[in-house]
């Protein structure tokens, strides 16, 4: 082979090294360009997470505290409307009128009577154990 035809091969050989290393550049800066993309996609999640869950725990100091003022809220109507039943039962109590207590005991569970039941012949026990010679 003759020495320019060695040197047309040499440089053939040069520009396809030379191309390889450009591909092989682009490569390198397209990986770098994708890897500062995920950290940036990372970071961004992270904060966001992190909002997120000061969010959550916002909401929900927000509920406690909206769901305790409404136990106070319900606790407060349920114990007026006790007082207001308790009262009524008095009065017919007191005038004999015995009707609606029958009828409010007609809806409470028989277990739930039979342990008030159980609870009251207690007492009363206790007291005659306690008291044998009531004045």
């Amino acid at each position: 082979m003759n020495n320019v035809a060695k040197l047309n091969d040499a440089h053939a050989l040069m520009q396809s090294i030379a191309s390889s290393i450009i591909e092989t550049q682009e490569a390198i800066v397209n990986l770098e360009t994708k890897h500062f993309s995920i950290e940036y996609l990372r970071d961004e999640t992270e904060q966001t997470l992190e909002t997120a869950g000061a969010e959550c725990l916002k909401a929900e100091k927000i509920i406690q505290k909206m769901l305790g003022k409404f136990e106070v809220t319900k606790q407060g109507e349920t114990a007026k409307l006790i007082d207001e039943a308790l009262s009524r039962i008095f009065v017919d109590i007191s005038t004999n009128d015995l009707t609606a207590v029958e009828e409010l005991l007609s809806v409470v569970p028989k277990k739930n009577l039979l342990a008030f039941i159980d609870q009251e012949r207690l007492r009363e026990k206790e007291l005659r154990i306690n008291n044998p010679h009531p004045h």
